[in-house]
């Protein structure tokens, strides 16, 4: 009588994971997290978190984490086969701080012809919920694809927007069921993956806020007592959101890549005045959210106990004004023909600056140099990916910005103080009113312009010299939009999109969880929006992306009153649109079959319209909902260009999460001159 077949160990640890029985006692309060790091020699490398309660004693072995390989068998990464191989990875600790441990797991796996799919759990620890004790799974591209990517931004609520009717993550469910049924190898996040605002409208810092005097303000000093206060919300924070689903359910089957921005701090961090910044309380914000983002965001210890240089890191020259920490911007490979560049934008932020010139200088040589090199192989670059938290191509709103540095700015400040009228319009840090901290943050500001100018010259620079397309994220303003570079009309020869090297998108794609504008804001983001000269070469604009589903008419404008009905009262227009959504975006590789593209010519009145506002190339014809990228067909083209589908939540009262897509196409650059 044969014998029955062995349990591997893979086996062994799931039985113990799904009898809910723990092989030792320590108890897990967040993760996993999983993170994807970089790429090298056809080799993926990751990380996962993983925080566990501590008694006070300092472990010194950690949990393991098994991983356990599933080979994908179709495109739509539903259908595979197990096998048996697996791996034991050994945690180690990463920080300890008396009550928790730090755990962090490096995962190197080799890439095949065809993509994979791994499943991994982790031994040695006690989960406060079921769900958690199960394997989590990812899936990595094969060597010759490049990565499906999933962008987001603004995770949280602020404003008081969490007690009313937005306090859901129902979005989440929508990129679960997405990444379900095709699976995203990516998920980058364009800042505010959590809000910290809480540390002073409920938290520790509320009694600091609540003093009426300024001076008095700046003077208050942060005890010993406070400063611990301070870190143990910040810790409690992240791991309360992180823990929370259906995010939390992401975190650990979608690999992540962030970069921060002012609400992982706090609000408006950086673009306060000189005193402001530089008053104790901010000093030690600014230390213990740069703690916890480099703990939970990057599987990375505090910068003072940080030796280990990672090859997609690109630190800045110098510790920021009111961080004292380089910036920490990340260059990585996202699969085979595509680069990314993430820049941190909020390290070395004043007033005056986003970034030193210095750190530009590092980040685009760093960029030449690996596209460089890429070039020399045979898989060179054909797509660049830059993120920027706070939009570059945005209508600026240098009036409103006067008005409230002006006379009846200040007028308004001294009413409000005397009389106290005005709740919720001056902020309680430096007495300014509350939106002027939003404007002195973004990049069309009076402020920034020069730098503004210098970073998308500079991108058009690197796009002519490698002939690779360059296309920018963005967040931060709560609703969706597209804007645009592109060559000026006033020049003599105007080359076609394909071939014009200063043709860029910037995709503002916020906020996933927190509660848009009015329409009342989107309606003046599309009246300020006129075609504007950055310099003698370039124009800018938005894209008139967001059409509706109109059977009778290909160029329709989005339907306000449908939409109203549908959305709960939202609305939108062309050029801006107040819902929630995230971004999908896929390569259509040149290894695909291909696809029927299904556009035979453009409308009449997309033809005849302005050229700022008329589609520029065939991947813009009929944008909006009928776009083939905002289709099942989405990614299955192979002529090398880059599908995007902005998915726009339906109805936030409806917590199923159910979005519409809003497509277009970027297409793949073949330069023929020089910047």
């Amino acid at each position: 009588m044969s014998q029955p077949a062995a349990f591997s160990e893979f086996e062994t640890k799931l039985k113990y994971a799904r009898s809910g029985k723990g092989l030792h006692d320590r108890e897990v309060v967040c993760g996993p997290l999983l993170n994807y790091r970089y790429m090298d020699n056809n080799q993926w490398h990751g990380s996962v978190l993983l925080v566990t309660s501590s008694d006070g004693d300092l472990a010194t072995l950690g949990p393991a984490l098994l991983l356990h390989r599933s080979v994908l068998m179709g495109v739509g990464d539903t259908n595979y086969s197990e096998t048996a191989s697996g791996t034991r990875v050994q945690g180690y600790l990463l920080h300890y701080d008396g009550s928790r441990s730090f755990w962090r797991f490096d995962l190197s796996i080799n890439m095949d012809s065809i993509a994979s799919r791994w499943e991994y759990i982790i031994e040695g620890v006690n989960f406060l919920h079921r769900t958690r004790c199960l394997p989590s799974s990812f899936v990595i591209p094969s060597y010759n694809e490049s990565m499906r990517i999933m962008f987001y931004s603004c995770n949280g609520w602020c404003d008081d927007a969490d007690k009313g009717e937005w306090n859901h993550l129902s979005l989440w469910k929508d990129v679960l069921r997405q990444h379900g049924e095709r699976a995203f190898h990516v998920m980058i996040g364009g800042g505010d993956q959590i809000y910290s605002d809480g540390v002073y409208t409920s938290g520790p810092l509320l009694e600091w806020t609540q003093v009426k005097d300024p001076e008095e303000r700046l003077e208050y000093q942060c005890t010993p007592q406070l400063y611990r206060d301070i870190e143990a919300w910040y810790l409690d924070n992240y791991i309360q959101w992180y823990s929370t689903e259906p995010f939390a359910s992401a975190l650990c089957q979608i690999p992540s890549l962030n970069i921060w921005d002012d609400h992982d701090i706090i609000d408006g961090f950086g673009s306060y005045n000189t005193k402001t910044m530089e008053c104790s309380v901010f000093k030690v914000i600014g230390a213990v959210a740069h703690k916890y983002y480099m703990l939970f965001q990057h599987h990375l210890p505090p910068w003072e106990h940080n030796s280990v240089a990672e090859p997609q890191y690109v630190l800045g020259p110098k510790p920021g004004p009111y961080i004292h920490a380089p910036s920490h911007s990340i260059f990585t490979k996202l699969g085979a023909r595509i680069a990314f560049l993430g820049v941190d934008a909020r390290t070395e932020r004043t007033r005056e600056q986003t970034n030193y010139r210095e750190t530009y200088d590092r980040l685009f040589a760093r960029v030449n140099m690996e596209l460089d090199m890429a070039t020399r192989s045979d898989q060179p670059i054909k797509h660049l990916i830059l993120l920027f938290g706070i939009p570059l191509a945005y209508p600026p709103l240098t009036w409103v910005e006067n008005a409230f540095t002006g006379s009846a700015g200040r007028s308004f400040q001294r009413l409000s103080d005397r009389l106290n009228i005005g709740k919720n319009t001056i902020n309680k840090f430096d007495g300014a009113i509350e939106l002027l901290d939003d404007l002195n943050d973004h990049y069309t500001s009076a402020a920034h312009q020069d730098e503004r100018r210098h970073i998308i010259e500079q991108i058009q620079c690197i796009c002519a010299r490698h002939s690779v397309r360059a296309t920018i994220l963005s967040g931060d303003v709560h609703l969706a939009a597209v804007g645009r570079f592109f060559s000026s009309h006033k020049q003599r020869n105007v080359p076609p999109m394909e071939e014009d090297f200063r043709f860029m998108n910037n995709i503002i794609s916020s906020a996933i969880v927190n509660q848009p504008p009015p329409l009342a804001m989107a309606r003046l983001i599309a009246q300020a929006d006129k075609i504007r000269n950055l310099n003698a070469e370039t124009e800018e604009s938005l894209f008139k992306v967001f059409r509706s589903d109109s059977k009778n008419n290909s160029d329709s404008d989005y339907n306000e009153k449908d939409e109203k009905e549908q959305s709960g009262g939202g609305g939108g227009t062309t050029v801006a649109m107040p819902q929630r959504n995230y971004t999908i975006i896929t390569e259509n590789s040149p290894n695909s079959q291909g696809r029927d593209e299904g556009i035979k010519k453009i409308s009449y009145r997309q033809f005849f319209a302005r050229r700022g506002n008329r589609p520029l190339h065939f991947g813009e014809a009929n944008a909006g909902q009928r776009h083939i990228a905002a289709s099942a067909q989405h990614g299955m083209g192979n002529e090398g260009s880059l599908d995007v589908c902005i998915c726009v939540e339906v109805n936030h009262r409806n917590r199923d999460g159910r979005t519409r897509g809003f497509g277009f196409s970027i297409p793949a650059l073949e330069c023929r001159g020089t910047a």
